[in-house]
């Protein structure tokens, strides 16, 4: 499976993503584009060639296990190759760090 499948949240079973749900920040489909957009802008990775790229649409998606994230990010395709693992790695973080709401 792919990085971009993992945090698309194309996969029965995300057991690399799963966390206590209790840990994570509550915050609605705005307030967590917006943090991805911050990070984005803040990624050096690339020569920070990045930065230019807007943030994915986060929406919500049912958990298949307890503690699984309740989001996904819809919009990585539009990315370029290079960028695309960057921003797929971003969605990642914050899936474990962020529950929508």
């Amino acid at each position: 499976m792919s990085p971009t499948d993992m945090a698309a949240g194309n996969s029965d079973r995300l057991v690399v993503f799963r966390r206590h749900i209790g840990s994570r920040r509550r915050a609605d489909a705005s307030e967590i584009r917006d943090e991805l957009q911050r990070r984005i802008e803040q990624c050096l990775e690339f020569n920070g060639e990045c930065r230019s790229c807007q943030a994915p649409v986060p929406r919500r998606a049912h958990p298949t296990a307890q503690g699984d994230p309740n989001w996904v990010a819809d919009g990585l395709q539009h990315l370029p190759p290079g960028c695309r693992s960057v921003v797929v790695r971003i969605v990642a973080e914050l899936r474990l760090q962020y529950e929508l709401v």
